[in-house]
This record gives C-alpha cells, sequence and structure tokens, in this order.
C-alpha cells in the first residue's frame, strides 16, 4: 500500500500542472477542465488516482478556454488546471520568450513570475515532449525541396498554413488577449 501512496504522489508531484495557493475545502479538489483530450485525460487520470487513493474528492468542472480556465484559477475558483508553460508565459503573464532572462529556463522563469505575480504556481513537469511539429504532404515536400521548417520561408507566399488557434497565439503572439 506504500508503495502506491508513493507512486501516486510521485505522479501528482510530476504532473505539469498550474495550481493556487489554497482550496475551497480541505478534502475536496476542484480542476477546472481544458478544451484538449490529453488535458481531459489527464485530469480525469488525476481524479481517479486522487480518489482511490486518498479521502479527498476531485471536482470536475466544466471545460473552459485556458485563458478563462485560468483567471478563474487566479480568482481562487478552483485548484488546479494542466497547462504548457509556454502559454503560461505568452498568454496568461502577457509576455515573450525575450523577457527570460539569459540563464534561465522558460520553466522556472514562468514559475517564478506566476508564483510572485499572481500566486500560481507550477507543479513539476510532466516529463514528456509536447513540442509543435509543422507537417506538409509529401507531394508538397518534393515540389518544393522542403525537409526543414526554415525551408519553407522562401516558398510560404505559395503556401496556406493551417493550425489551431491556441498554436497560433503561442507561436507567433498574434493573438493576445
Amino acid at each position: 500500500m506504500k508503495k502506491i501512496i508513493a507512486a501516486l504522489m510521485a505522479l501528482l508531484i510530476s504532473v505539469s500542472f498550474v495550481g493556487c495557493s489554497s482550496q475551497k475545502n480541505d478534502n475536496e479538489i476542484i480542476v477546472m477542465d481544458g478544451q484538449f483530450a490529453e488535458m481531459k485525460i489527464v485530469h480525469q487520470m488525476v481524479k481517479l488516482l486522487v480518489e482511490e487513493h486518498t479521502d479527498a474528492k476531485v471536482v470536475i468542472k466544466d471545460e473552459m478556454s485556458p485563458i478563462n480556465g485560468y483567471n478563474e484559477m487566479v480568482k481562487g475558483n478552483c485548484d488546479l488546471m494542466n497547462s504548457y508553460d509556454g502559454t503560461l508565459l505568452t498568454t496568461f503573464l502577457k509576455l515573450d520568450t525575450k523577457d527570460i532572462p539569459e540563464g534561465k529556463t522558460l520553466y522556472d522563469f514562468v514559475n517564478e513570475k506566476a508564483s510572485k505575480d499572481q500566486k500560481v504556481h507550477l507543479l513539476k513537469k510532466l516529463g514528456l515532449n509536447n513540442t509543435y511539429a509543422v507537417a506538409v504532404p509529401q507531394k508538397i515536400a518534393d515540389e518544393y525541396n522542403l525537409n526543414t521548417i526554415s525551408d519553407l520561408v522562401p516558398v510560404a507566399d505559395k503556401l496556406i498554413f493551417g493550425a489551431e488557434h491556441e498554436f497560433l497565439r503561442i507561436k507567433t503572439n498574434r493573438y493576445r488577449t
């Protein structure tokens, strides 16, 4: 049993959640659900593990956009939300990678800034690489001899780039809110 609880705690500590400094009820953890499948899956995993191995009850609130979920957390209306350090930097803190001091990681910078400015804290990283990638049909890659993202620059005016809203906001800062 001790091994199971230790494994549960290790999992919970390793999940890259953003969290509030206080909970509504000592026995209740409120999670603001996300809009993406991976967010929903992680939240359900946390709910199952916490409720199976502790006396706490996890309440997963309705799905919200990342911005609205974060705002609810800052107000103290939820205890956890799953997010990305890049989203925290650009969307929630309205900063850019240029704002990160030399020698400091993005993760450490946003954790310090959010903790200081908004009393929101990152737990340890989830431990997966969630880097965006760009894909093109093989026919297009062959036609324009595309092997790297930088190979797209000379032919950008000939192609149409399609991506989800979150990608465009994070990667280009075009949609700062």
